[in-house]
């Protein structure tokens, strides 16, 4: 069966939020995929898949990556104590540090017990535990999207609705939005074709919508992105000839202003990015060293290990991978919130 698509589940989870006993009529499949959709949101959340019922990895800043398996059970029943070896079973054959098993229903007492015997490597939750999981999904993304709304030129959330799948250029072509209003904000990127608030939403709730995007979509996000996190004079360059430099920005270090030359690869997950790309931007920095201070190679997929390592042992040259990628989106989710 084919996962339903991420609107779809949005839309459910905001459904059981409004009308708890929904949470009954789940099939096993639908609570895989609200389950699958709340831990993606979590900010360490590295990446959410499907080996066991879920293998959740997050990246823990005191032990690194850590493995979570996830049983979802959509049940009427309680459930046993016999569960709860079988998860630990699971556990161990996705080579899992921990566990958590997720019911629509509830436990019995002795499977309470049997899960505390294992300490903090299992943890239980039930109908009422996931009913605080759905609303506390449900609070963060208004909250978020309010507060984006806010950054995003100071408009009203509700200009923004209007807004929909277009962007704020035809907003205001169309006399939707007063020029005036979003002029601060049109200003800090220098380009007329912006990723269009819908697109821009969906990767920071969830940022696996990277893979979707096209080449130039990847570089206007990078341009957005770097704007939440307070680069200025940010440049996107011609989508035909850019040398190197999708996006150019300017950022304060320890008081001096840097430039930064920004080459974006929208590659897929296995195509890693090699020596002779990390070479050639750093030509560019090299060709540009009176104009540009530093390039920075970001990527959707990953690095070889001679661009690693080449990356590493040379200053004028910095790589963002995607982990790399999603930090950047939980730091700027966090300067939002602070707004």
């Amino acid at each position: 069966m084919a996962e339903p698509p991420s609107q779809d589940i949005q839309a459910l989870i905001r459904r059981i939020a409004q009308d708890h006993e929904r949470i009954s009529q789940l099939t096993g499949k639908q609570l895989e995929s609200v389950v699958a959709q709340i831990l993606a949101q979590n900010a360490q959340a590295v990446e959410v898949s499907r080996q066991v019922d879920l293998v959740l990895t997050i990246r823990d800043s005191l032990q690194g990556l850590q493995r979570i398996a996830v049983e979802c059970k959509a049940a009427h029943q309680r459930i046993g104590a016999a569960a709860i070896e079988q998860l630990k079973a699971v556990a161990e054959a996705a080579q899992a540090s921990r566990a958590i098993l997720i019911t629509t229903s509830s436990f019995t007492e002795e499977a309470r017990r049997a899960a505390e015997a294992f300490r903090s490597t299992v943890q239980l939750v039930d109908r009422s535990g996931l009913v605080q999981w759905i609303e506390a999904y449900e609070k963060q993304q208004a909250e978020f999207a309010a507060a984006l709304a806010f950054q995003i030129g100071h408009l009203p959330l509700r200009e923004l609705a209007r807004v929909e799948d277009k962007d704020l250029e035809s907003a205001i072509s169309n006399g939707r939005i007063d020029p005036i209003v979003v002029a601060p904000y049109q200003e800090r990127i220098v380009r007329v074709d912006r990723l269009p608030w819908r697109l821009l939403r969906a990767i920071f709730q969830d940022p696996r919508h990277l893979r979707q995007l096209t080449p130039r979509q990847f570089e206007k996000f990078t341009a957005e992105i770097l704007d939440a996190l307070d680069f200025h004079d940010i440049i996107l360059t011609s989508a035909t000839s850019d040398g190197g430099r999708d996006v150019i920005a300017t950022k304060q270090v320890n008081g001096i202003p840097l430039t930064f030359y920004f080459e974006c690869k929208k590659y897929a997950e296995e195509n890693k990015v090699g020596l002779e790309t990390v070479r050639a931007l750093l030509g560019v920095v090299a060709y540009d060293s009176r104009k540009a201070n530093i390039g920075v190679l970001v990527t959707t997929s990953t690095f070889t290990a001679g661009a690693k390592k080449l990356i590493m042992s040379e200053c004028r040259l910095d790589g963002k991978d995607y982990d790399g990628i999603i930090g950047w989106v939980s730091e700027a989710k966090s300067r939002i919130r602070e707004v």
